[in-house]
């Protein structure tokens, strides 16, 4: 008896449809949880649908499910040194845009290899790093495959950098900026602000280039809803690493005679596009608030707290700075969790909170929190301490959102105030955004993503 083979068809997996090749270039790449390589991992999530995708990046161990992806060492760098004896103002002057740029040669030589093995369609570059740019384009002058940058920063934004070394390294970050337009095919940003701003001093014939594509969530870690709370309690939560502490953690006087010369040369030749308060986006306002209300309804002593998960700073510089203000039974800080525990915390918190640093120029700031469209994913109120600017507008007139400046101590504690008189009086906290979530999630972004490579390769 004879066996029967297999017809061919049927033991040959299905080809997957592809639009191309696509190289992407991300010198920060999961298993990073930085913000970059994060949105990396998410538009790959969906591109890899269409496109046929290999990744080169300066992260060692890097992976992200099965897409091929190859490390390339960057070069030492020999100024670390410095770093550790308190002089990087030295290393500041010296290595710029970013320390990156000791990554640009072997890189270059390591896509260089990639391409003669198979020649993508369209290469994107992720960043930052800025300097990351500079492979690309190197790329494109050397096999004039066409290149797309995805700038999550502009490199001359006021709120991401308000602070350069100089007036030369400012002229630098602007000159590159310009260059970086003027020699890829498309450029991406995250803030419509951003885009205005710098769309604003290019050519005609340039400004078509700029797209928008904001960040975004994975949809998925949304699907399942935890928005039941403790009756007897009232818990505000902010999920990541607020700044500002150092501000706090000790008084004028306490300050070494020494500290103030040395701050005083690391600020020599600095050029200031803007004065950022970071002191504004620590939790002593929100918890000035909190100790506010409880003045006012001493019946809610011990059950209102403000819960931040994601610390970054030493544990002694935290409570240091929590004793001086002395909010160490109204604020608990925790180190950072995984993310899918960080969302159902956030899910299942009373209150969100967004804090961003203030300034002191004009409502033109292009920065807007990674986490405005998580907590939009959810249904818990939202206060937003954040000054004018992107973020402040792309909260306006969504459901279930209180947007104050941030050191209007006031204005929190009437927020405060409200919510936690209705949920102790029964009534439930929650805010339908569904009609938000195909905005906001990467499955949409991701396609508007495709849609971006797949008209440069049309022109």
């Amino acid at each position: 008896m004879t066996s029967e083979r297999a017809p061919i068809c049927a033991l040959t997996a299905p080809e997957r449809p592809t639009l191309g090749n696509l190289l992407m270039i991300a010198a920060d790449f999961p298993p990073e949880t930085v913000p970059i390589a994060n949105r990396a991992a998410n538009l790959l999530k969906y591109l890899k649908q269409d496109w046929n995708i290999r990744v080169l990046t300066a992260t060692q161990k890097g992976e992200f499910q099965d897409i091929p992806v190859e490390y390339s060492r960057p070069l030492p760098n020999g100024l670390n040194w410095l770093d550790r004896i308190k002089l990087d103002k030295i290393v500041n002057w010296l290595v710029y845009p970013d320390d990156r740029i000791f990554w640009i040669v072997p890189a270059l030589f390591k896509a260089l290899q990639l391409i003669r093995q198979q020649k993508p369609d369209v290469v994107v570059v992720m960043m930052m790093p800025y300097s990351a740019g500079l492979i690309g384009v190197a790329i494109k002058w050397l096999t004039k495959i066409p290149l797309v940058l995805n700038l999550d920063d502009s490199p001359t934004c006021v709120d991401m950098h308000p602070i350069f070394p100089s007036r030369l390294h400012y002229q630098i970050a602007r000159w590159l900026e310009d260059f970086y337009i003027r020699q890829a095919d498309s450029i991406i940003y995250v803030s419509h602000r951003t885009v205005e701003a710098v769309k604003a001093r290019q050519s005609i014939e340039q400004r078509s280039k700029l797209k928008l594509i904001r960040c975004g969530v994975d949809s998925n870690a949304f699907q399942s809803r935890f928005s039941d709370t403790r009756k007897d309690s009232f818990d505000i939560v902010y999920v990541g690493g607020m700044n500002g502490w150092h501000e706090f953690y000790r008084s004028p006087k306490a300050t070494h005679p020494l500290k103030h010369w040395y701050d005083r040369w690391t600020k020599f030749g600095q050029y200031v596009q803007a004065q950022i308060n970071y002191s504004s986006s620590s939790p002593m306002f929100i918890g000035a608030a909190i100790q506010q209300v409880l003045q006012q309804h001493p019946e809610w002593q011990g059950k209102v707290r403000i819960r931040i998960y994601g610390n970054r700073y030493p544990h002694h510089v935290v409570q240091q700075a929590l004793s001086n203000q002395n909010l160490q039974e109204i604020v608990s800080v925790s180190d950072a969790l995984p993310h899918a525990e960080a969302v159902q915390i956030a899910q299942q918190a009373d209150l969100l909170l967004i804090a961003l640093p203030d300034r002191d120029y004009p409502n033109i700031g292009g920065r807007i929190s990674v986490k405005t469209y998580e907590y939009l994913m959810s249904d818990r109120p939202i206060l937003a301490a954040i000054p004018k600017g992107e973020n402040w507008d792309y909260l306006e007139n969504k459901p279930g959102v209180w947007r104050v400046p941030p050191r209007d101590v006031e204005a929190m504690a009437k927020v405060i105030e409200q919510l936690v008189a209705k949920k102790f009086a029964g009534q439930h906290l929650s805010y339908d955004r569904r009609s938000l979530h195909q905005q906001l999630s990467y499955k949409t972004l991701g396609a508007t993503f495709s849609e971006v490579l797949q008209s440069v390769l049309r022109n």
